[in-house]
């Protein structure tokens, strides 16, 4: 991914993905988006917005479909951002049940 046309048009694809419910193709599209650009050595305030709309995306959809995996890199941010979800939702439950997995799985994470 190098243009950010390319870099919106896969954001596109990931967010039809995620409408009709094809989680697994949506997690593999909003990862390597995520990933590409956080490999970059600077970045635009659009690239910043696809990367964080990007972990957005890939919080939301483990709400829906909390057996599918995702990315070590971004796992931490990614189970803050789902608990922020249930939190949300008011869902005292599900929250702590990510926090704690999210804690177990990453115990030396800053998020």
């Amino acid at each position: 991914i190098q243009s950010s046309y390319k870099m919106k048009a896969r954001y596109r694809l990931g967010a039809v993905f995620f409408a009709e419910k094809k989680f697994e193709s949506a997690v593999e599209v909003f990862e390597d988006l995520a990933q590409a650009i956080s490999d970059m050595s600077s970045r635009t305030p659009e690239e910043e917005t696809l990367l964080d709309e990007s972990l957005d995306y890939l919080a939301a959809i483990l709400s829906q479909a909390p057996q599918l995996k995702v990315s070590s890199k971004f796992g931490p941010e990614i189970y803050y951002r789902l608990g922020q979800i249930y939190k949300k939702r008011l869902d005292e439950e599900s929250l702590k049940l990510t926090y704690t997995f999210a804690i177990q799985t990453y115990p030396y994470s800053p998020w």
